[in-house]
C-alpha cells in the first residue's frame, strides 16, 4: 500500500536480535501480497548486497498478528500512527510508502547510521523468539476442493473474505429471483428442466457478480493510497447499512435497495415465457442464461454493498494478481452456497419455498447492521480486521446487535403490546 510521508521517527543501537551486534538495523513492515512491497523488498535485498555490516529485519504484518504487535509497539514507542504498509525505521527516521525519493532517502540513512552508529530505543520490542515471516509450514496449509491450498497463517484476509461473502449470500433480492425462478421450474415437475435451468442461472449471475466485484476492485486497486478512499468506502457500507435498516422498519418505502413491484413483475412474466416454452435443452440454457444474465444486472443495486466493502478492504491489503483472483473465487463460492442449497432443495424435492417479505425484512436488518458496523470500523478501528479476534468480534457483535433489534422489535410489536 502506497501512503504518503509521515514524521520523523528514531531508531537503532544494535541492541536485540540480528546476526552481529556491531550491524546497523533496518526495521521493515510489509504485508504479503502487496505489491508496493515487492518492489521495496527487491530495493532492499540489492541494499544489503551493497552494506554487508546492514541488517535488515522483516516483519510480515497482515498475516501474522505478533508481527503486528511488533509494528504497534514500535509505533507507540516511537510517536507514529500506523496506516499502512511498507513501514521502513531506521536511524531516526522512518518511511510509510515506497518510492523512488524514499529509496533515496533510505539509502542516505542507511549510510549515516553505519557511519556514525544510530541509536536503536525500539529494540527491546523485539520478541527473542519471534517467528520468521512468511514461513508457513504444511501444517499450516488447507486444501479445499476448486481453490487448492489456503495458507491458514493468513487467516485474517480469508476470514473477512469468508464472512462477508456469507452474510452476502442471504441477500433477499436474488434469492427471492431464485426462488420464484425455481418455483415456477419445479410447477412442470421436471428435474431435467429445473437443472437445467436452475444452474445454468447459478453460473451466469455467479459470473456477472464476479466480473462485477472485479471492476470494482479494479477501481479500489487504482485509488486506494489516496487518503479518502477508505472514507469514502466507509461512507457507502454506511449509506447502503442504514437504507438496509430502514427496509427492516420501512419495507420497500422511500429510498430501498430492493426490486421494485414493476421490476417483480416483468421478471416473474419473463420467467413464466420461458418455461412455458417448448425448447432443447441447448435453447433453455441459452433463454435462461440471456434472462439470468439481465436480472443480474437489474438487482446490482440491491447487492452492491458487501461487495464494494469489501474490494475496499482488499484493495487497501495491497491485494493484487492471483492472490485477488483466489480470494474472489472463496468470495463467490462461500456467496453461493445459500444459492445452492435453495437450488439442490428444490432440485431433489421438487419444492420450492418463497422468499417472503418478512424474511426480507430480517435478512435487511442483518446485512444493514453488519454495513454500518464495518464502515465504523474502516474509520475508527481500520487495525481490527487485520486479527482473526477482530473480525470476529465485529461480526458477532454486529448479528448480537441484529438479534438484539429483532427480539425487541417483535416484542414491541406484537399483539396486546400496546403499540
Amino acid at each position: 500500500m502506497t501512503l504518503v510521508s509521515a514524521p520523523a521517527l528514531s531508531a537503532d543501537d544494535g541492541a536485540g536480535i540480528g546476526r552481529d551486534d556491531a550491524a546497523t538495523r533496518l526495521y521493515y513492515f510489509w504485508g504479503d501480497g502487496c505489491p508496493v512491497c515487492e518492489r521495496q523488498a527487491g530495493f532492499l535485498d540489492r541494499l544489503e548486497e551493497r552494506h554487508p555490516e546492514l541488517q535488515v529485519e522483516r516483519f510480515e504484518v497482515w498475516y501474522d498478528e505478533d508481527n503486528l504487535e511488533v509494528l504497534r509497539g514500535f509505533a507507540e514507542r516511537l510517536g507514529f500512527e500506523v496506516r499502512g504498509v511498507p513501514v521502513t525505521v531506521v536511524g531516526d527516521r522512518h518511511w510509510v510508502g515506497f518510492n523512488a525519493q524514499f529509496a533515496e532517502q533510505i539509502e542516505a540513512e542507511v549510510a549515516r547510521c553505519l557511519e556514525h552508529r544510530c541509536p536503536d530505543p525500539a529494540a527491546e520490542l523485539l520478541p527473542a523468539d519471534r517467528r520468521a515471516p512468511g514461513t508457513g509450514t504444511p501444517e499450516d496449509t488447507l486444501r479445499l476442493p476448486l481453490l487448492g491450498e489456503l495458507d491458514l497463517t493468513a487467516q485474517p484476509i480469508i476470514l473477512v473474505t469468508t464472512l462477508i461473502a456469507f452474510i452476502d449470500g442471504f441477500n433477499p433480492c436474488s434469492l427471492w429471483v431464485l426462488t420464484m425462478l425455481l418455483a415456477l421450474v419445479v410447477y412442470t415437475r421436471s428435474r431435467l428442466k429445473t437443472l437445467i435451468v436452475g444452474f445454468t442461472f447459478l453460473i451466469v449471475t455467479a459470473a456477472v457478480y464476479g466480473g462485477f466485484i472485479a471492476g470494482v476492485f479494479s477501481v479500489f486497486a487504482f485509488v486506494h493510497h489516496l487518503g479518502w478512499v477508505r472514507a469514502v468506502t466507509a461512507g457507502i457500507a454506511f449509506v447502503f447499512g442504514v437504507v438496509n435498516l430502514k427496509d427492516f422498519f420501512r419495507f420497500g418505502r422511500g429510498v430501498s435497495f430492493t426490486i421494485s413491484a414493476g421490476g417483480k413483475r416483468n421478471i416473474t412474466a419473463r420467467i413464466r415465457a420461458m418455461v412455458r416454452g417448448e425448447r432443447s435443452a441447448a435453447g433453455m440454457i441459452a433463454v435462461t442464461a440471456a434472462m439470468a444474465a439481465g436480472i443480474a444486472l437489474v438487482e446490482l443495486p440491491c447487492t452492491a454493498g458487501f461487495p464494494i466493502i469489501w474490494s475496499g478492504i482488499i484493495a487497501e491489503r495491497g491485494v493484487a494478481g492471483t492472490a485477488f483472483f483466489g480470494l474472489l473465487s472463496l468470495y463467490i463460492l462461500v456467496y453461493l452456497l445459500i444459492e445452492l442449497a435453495v437450488f439442490f432443495a428444490a432440485l431433489f424435492g421438487l419444492r420450492s419455498a418463497r422468499m417472503t417479505e418478512d424474511y426480507a425484512r430480517v435478512l435487511k436488518l442483518f446485512g444493514g447492521v453488519i454495513m454500518i458496523a464495518l464502515a465504523a470500523v474502516l474509520v475508527f478501528f481500520p487495525d481490527a480486521m487485520m486479527s482473526l479476534r477482530g473480525s470476529l468480534i465485529v461480526f458477532a457483535g454486529a448479528l448480537t446487535v441484529g438479534a438484539l433489534i429483532l427480539a425487541v422489535h417483535r416484542v414491541a410489536t406484537r399483539p396486546g403490546s400496546g403499540s
